[in-house]
């Protein structure tokens, strides 16, 4: 027997001026989430959210975080000069 998995994957490049407002990758197919960081930046813009209080995960370069597809997330602008760069994804 064997399973059939989908995953979908893409690459960010964000500027100072980029936002990415609240939202989740939850639908039929998806169940978990990931954020691959190739450049972060030291603000750490990437959190989760329930529309208040914001959660700020770990952001160094080559980490690799998975969660629930559900779960709401933003990304924040910047005020440096360096480009963030993640590739994210869902399976």
């Amino acid at each position: 027997k064997y399973y059939l998995i989908n995953f979908s994957f893409w690459v960010q490049v964000y500027n100072k001026k980029a936002v990415h407002p609240v939202h989740d990758h939850f639908g039929a197919s998806n169940v978990v989430s990931f954020v691959h960081f190739l450049r972060p930046i030291k603000n750490n813009c990437f959190s989760f959210t329930d529309g208040g209080q914001l959660v700020i995960p770990q952001q160094e370069e080559g980490d690799f975080l998975v969660f629930p597809s559900y779960v709401p997330h933003q990304i924040n602008s910047h005020k440096t000069d360096k480009n963030r760069l993640v590739v994210a994804g869902n399976i």
